[in-house]
């Protein structure tokens, strides 16, 4: 599962367009590959281009988080996720806080894609 690299800062990781798609609910058809003054830029297939505030953007991400039943705390460069006070997951010394709050609602992404793979 791939996030492809922004020329924001060098190696910034930006989010998939697959969790984009999640977390806003919508059809997403291509996301720019750059943060431009902390917005990200995705276009919908028939409304144009959006852009949205990456601060505002991780807000999202944890609300998104919540609704599938995960907490998701925060810091400076790293990301804990927790479920019925459980720690699952970390992702810690990340470049930033928004790569870190990515990269956890990846990790969910893919763990919800694996269970409803398995359930029996």
């Amino acid at each position: 599962m791939g996030v492809s690299k922004s020329t924001y800062k060098e190696g910034l990781k930006m989010i998939s367009k697959n969790l984009l798609s999640e977390v806003l609910d919508i059809n997403i058809k291509y996301i720019s590959d750059k943060y431009d003054n902390n917005l990200v830029s995705y276009e919908l297939s028939k409304k144009g281009w959006q852009t949205i505030n990456i601060y505002e953007l991780v807000n999202y991400c944890k609300q998104w988080a919540f609704k599938q039943k995960f907490v998701i705390y925060s810091s400076c460069k790293s990301a804990s996720i927790y479920k019925d006070l459980e720690y699952l997951y970390g992702a810690s010394n990340e470049p930033t806080e928004p790569e870190a709050v990515f990269n956890a609602c990846e990790w969910i992404l893919k763990e919800r894609k694996y269970d409803k793979q398995y359930k029996v």
